[in-house]
């Protein structure tokens, strides 16, 4: 944690690609650790607003090829921060969906599939009702890769919300009759 406090406290507003690594791999670590929760707290909200704000900084380098691997990491870990830490969550959800939305490159997406999977599978999963229209083109897109669509599946499949379940039928995105 000492190592977290001082990463934090060093921590410049100016986006570099190394620091923004290593402190997405930190707070992966110190996460791990048996911590309380004003301790928990505090890590998120370094890591979900000030001064790393992941949310702003993944969707500003959403399609920098250099940024790929600390976005898909950053998204894992924000997969993660919803699984374990889903009572702490509460004013960044919005924050998260909007930027799990974004338009990433096809190996990036994957990862924020991942982490909408897990917020389908929370107790926050009824904050998806409001995002059904980009629900919906996210299984329209013809042009997803295949190694996109089984996570893309899985992700409909978590979904647990009635009204989004329906409004994602066949019928519904399509515009045809079931055959």
């Amino acid at each position: 944690m000492d190592q977290w406090v001082a990463l934090i406290e060093n921590y410049s507003t100016e986006e570099n690609l190394q620091k923004f690594y290593k402190v997405v791999q930190s707070a992966k670590e110190v996460l791990k650790e048996d911590l309380a929760d004003f301790e928990i707290e505090w890590v998120l909200q370094s890591v979900l607003s000030d001064p790393v704000n992941v949310t702003s900084v993944l969707v500003k380098h959403r399609s920098n090829d250099a940024w790929s691997q600390a976005t898909s990491d950053a998204l894992d870990l924000v997969s993660s921060i919803i699984t374990v830490h889903n009572q702490h969550i509460d004013s960044y959800i919005k924050d998260i969906i909007e930027m799990c939305l974004q338009p990433f490159q096809p190996y990036v997406r994957k990862h924020a599939m991942k982490c909408l999977m897990a917020l389908a599978a929370s107790e926050h999963s009824q904050h998806l009702d409001e995002h059904v229209p980009a629900l919906r083109n996210l299984l329209r897109r013809a042009d997803e890769p295949l190694s996109l669509r089984v996570p893309l599946a899985q992700l409909f499949g978590s979904i647990r919300i009635p009204s989004l379940k329906n409004s994602l039928s066949f019928e519904a995105i399509t515009n045809q009759p079931k055959f």
